[in-house]
């Protein structure tokens, strides 16, 4: 019995029939009838390179040892033409790295100037990725802007012959930036931009020089121009003046590229202690302290975490050069530090740190995590009589090295 009823679910199973509207009643799809008694065609065109390629990955019938037969086997042509591409891939890698580079500094100036005081009548609306302020800097996120290039060496081979020109391989890094035209802004500055020679213009004028000389042929497409740039350069580099009482006028732009960069660095570094402070359980590592009272903005709840929210608290921080122009030449870190870590009203962090650092037990920098000797520094920030925050300097090395010793 159990035999009979095996074989009637095992007949079932395999008679299974199923309807699809691909073969509607028996018909099938129109393609396949048509191609019956024809033998399809299909044309694909490749890059002489790319069929070389391709022939070199599916040509070996044979292997020695393991190991795919040497270029020797096969012919010259086909030989050097393998050769020339890795090389072509070596050489743009290279090149690809050091324009990436190139462009990260191009756009950081950008960000150093007041373009509505430098460009009055410069129609920023047509660039409003810029993200111009009142005040006349630009405020664009650079990472943004950065990841819209292509830095693949495979993108540019087939429109780059292989001892390429490195003028036509900046331009088209430039072009692959489709969202925000990044070329277009730089060739309309330079347009705009007067330029008196090498060492009396700053560093975003004397970039802008090479977008002077861009160009678009009859075909539309944009090329460099190099013998009237050689021309410029000649009397643009030669007629430097010998006046060692002149003053270059990129003295401002190093000033604010200092006060940029020591924002970056304080930025990092600030979200690396917030990160770090929602990982301190802090009824164990401070047992008698009342945060609920004391920090009530760490959001400690019952089992000694901080709840705070790093990305919101972020954004409540002023990290845009504008709002630290005023910052006299030569200026102290520790007192921009100190600004910074005071900008955001709603989340008092610089009260935080030097609370914790002066109910913290420093050892040294071996024995102690990482929190503790970041927290080293706030130790040595005070207020002063006119209730000021300052720094002390001079005991904040002294004990740095006794406790690094």
């Amino acid at each position: 019995m159990i035999f009979i009823l095996f074989i009637t679910l095992f007949l079932k199973v395999c008679f299974v029939l199923g309807e699809t509207s691909f073969i509607n009643n028996g018909q099938r799809a129109e393609l396949f009838e048509k191609m019956d008694n024809e033998i399809s065609t299909f044309n694909i065109t490749l890059p002489d390179i790319e069929f070389d390629l391709l022939k070199f990955y599916t040509s070996f019938s044979s292997k020695s040892n393991g190991y795919i037969q040497s270029f020797d086997d096969r012919n010259d042509s086909f030989n050097n033409n393998i050769k020339n591409f890795y090389d072509f891939l070596g050489d743009i890698s290279y090149d690809l790295r050091s324009y990436k580079a190139k462009i990260e500094y191009l756009l950081k100036l950008l960000k150093l100037h007041n373009f509505k005081k430098e460009y009055p009548n410069f129609n920023f609306k047509k660039f409003s990725f810029l993200k111009i302020s009142n005040k006349g800097y630009l405020n664009f996120n650079e990472n943004e802007i950065l990841k819209e290039f292509n830095f693949e060496p495979l993108n540019y081979y087939s429109d780059l012959e292989r001892y390429y020109e490195n003028d036509n391989l900046k331009i088209l890094i430039l072009q692959s930036n489709r969202k925000y035209n990044i070329l277009n802004l730089l060739m309309k500055l330079s347009e705009m931009t007067t330029f008196t020679n090498s060492e009396m213009d700053n560093d975003l004028n004397k970039e802008l020089v090479f977008f002077k000389f861009i160009i678009k042929n009859k075909d539309g497409k944009f090329q460099f121009n190099e013998s009237d740039y050689n021309e410029f350069i000649e009397t643009y580099e030669n007629n430097n003046s010998i006046n060692d009482d002149v003053t270059p006028y990129n003295l401002e732009e190093k000033h604010f590229e200092r006060i940029y960069n020591h924002l970056e660095e304080i930025k990092k570094n600030m979200k690396r202690k917030l990160e770090l402070l929602k990982k301190i359980n802090f009824k164990k590592e401070y047992p008698n302290f009342d945060f609920s009272k004391k920090l009530p903005n760490l959001k400690v709840n019952k089992k000694g975490i901080s709840n705070i929210n790093i990305d919101n608290i972020m954004k409540g921080f002023k990290f845009n050069l504008e709002d630290y122009t005023s910052l006299e030449l030569g200026y102290d870190y520790n007192d921009l530090n100190i600004m910074v870590h005071q900008s955001n009203p709603k989340f008092d962090l610089l009260n935080i740190l030097t609370t914790l650092s002066n109910i913290t037990t420093f050892n040294n920098s071996k024995k102690d995590d990482e929190f503790t000797r970041r927290l080293v520094y706030f130790k040595f920030i005070s207020k002063n009589e006119n209730n000021t925050y300052i720094f002390d300097t001079n005991s904040y090395h002294l004990k740095i090295f006794m406790i690094i010793n």
